[in-house]
């Protein structure tokens, strides 16, 4: 029995991120939130650039200890008003209020505590499993051959053979870092050697120099990691499939009751206990909707100067600090930045962070299926 097939997945429990010890959910989860300001500085205004998940979680806790977020977004309601929820989009079917199609983000791993905790501040049910291919009975199609798996059925045996062969690649670098978990400091160099041994190597090169041939790569793309086909995902760096695969990103996937936008929504709506404000809530501190899309953003060479923030709409703005949760893409042919807004070394992370575009399809039927 070859090393990867000897790993025990569930060894060890991978929340916080490899590169990163920050315990930030008990942080938020504490009383006092992230912390304290000084008196003088309540009340002070910081943008944030994108009213998504991150904006508006991030814009949640300067909130909570007397910060006073002002919220960006450039995308847009039917009515031309800016959307709350950035990527946490679901689309409400006119006629139907169970009907819902989520056009981005759909399925949320538990091992995402610090979207669980909010979600359970939320009251929102995370519990149901997501029907990922094989936890429920599965079809798949491949070179115009059907394979049905029923539940609990074995996979055929050439995709069985696939699915072994990336085992043998993935099982030894996720336990490797799985015996450095508890301690901080190595875990940390652990994934900085993986960084220096694969930054530069696609996920396809990788599957090929392990040995896996090119029908084993055709066969394992079809039916992913157990959540979906990975072959439009194989341009992609290693380094994405082998940080998703050791923070366990695709294991106990739940379904959202209701439809995602509940979170950022929520996030949007909710008042909370806040120094300084008392019981206040993001849509409160800002009138009730987003400023629009933001057009310019200038940092100035001096610390002690002030950014200043250019919308779509005219208006211009000053802040001791921004947040920006907006997309790479939106960096760069939407916004005008200036060079001192980033370090090098972002902005090389910039440059080389490419997005994949995907598009999605969604059919309303009578009756599941």
């Amino acid at each position: 029995m070859s090393e990867g097939s000897q790993f025990n997945i569930d060894q060890y429990d991978p929340w916080q991120y490899p590169d990163n010890s920050l315990d930030y959910k008990t942080m938020i989860a504490s009383h006092q939130g992230l912390g304290s300001i000084p008196q003088d500085k309540a009340a002070t205004k910081i943008a944030v650039i994108g009213a998504g998940c991150s904006g508006l979680s991030a814009a949640h806790e300067l909130m909570r200890v007397g910060l006073h977020p002002v919220i960006y977004e450039s995308a847009q309601t039917p009515d031309g008003t800016p959307r709350i929820g950035g990527r946490a989009y679901t689309y409400r079917f006119p006629g139907d209020p169970r009907a819902f199609a989520e056009l981005g983000a759909m399925r949320i791993p538990e091992i995402f505590r610090i979207t669980t905790y909010y979600m359970d501040l939320l009251g929102m049910d995370h519990s149901q499993p997501f029907p990922d291919p094989l936890l429920v009975p599965t079809a798949l199609y491949f070179n115009g051959k059907k394979h049905f798996i029923p539940l609990g059925g074995s996979l055929p045996p050439e995709i069985a053979k696939a699915v072994k062969s990336w085992q043998n690649l993935i099982f030894p670098l996720m336990a490797r870092m799985a015996n450095s978990w508890k301690n901080p400091g190595l875990r940390e160099k652990t994934w900085q050697e993986y960084v220096e041994s694969y930054k530069d190597r696609s996920f396809y090169d990788v599957l090929r120099e392990a040995g896996l041939s090119r029908q084993e790569i055709q066969l394992f793309g079809s039916l992913g990691l157990g959540t979906g086909g990975f072959d439009s995902l194989y341009q992609v760096s290693f380094l994405e499939m082998l940080r998703l695969m050791i923070c366990k990103w695709e294991q106990d996937q739940r379904h959202i009751k209701g439809g995602i936008d509940r979170l950022p929504q929520g996030l949007w709506q909710k008042e909370r206990r806040c120094t300084h404000w008392g019981p206040q809530s993001l849509a409160q501190l800002n009138n009730g909707s987003p400023l629009p899309g933001v057009k310019e953003i200038f940092t100035p060479k001096n610390p002690a100067d002030k950014v200043i923030v250019k919308d779509s709409a005219g208006g211009t703005a000053e802040y001791d600090a921004v947040i920006i949760t907006c997309s790479p893409r939106a960096l760069e042919l939407d916004i005008q930045v200036n060079r001192e807004t980033f370090s090098d070394e972002i902005w090389t992370a910039i440059r080389n962070l490419h997005i994949i575009n995907s598009g999605k399809v969604f059919v309303r039927t009578k009756t599941a299926f």
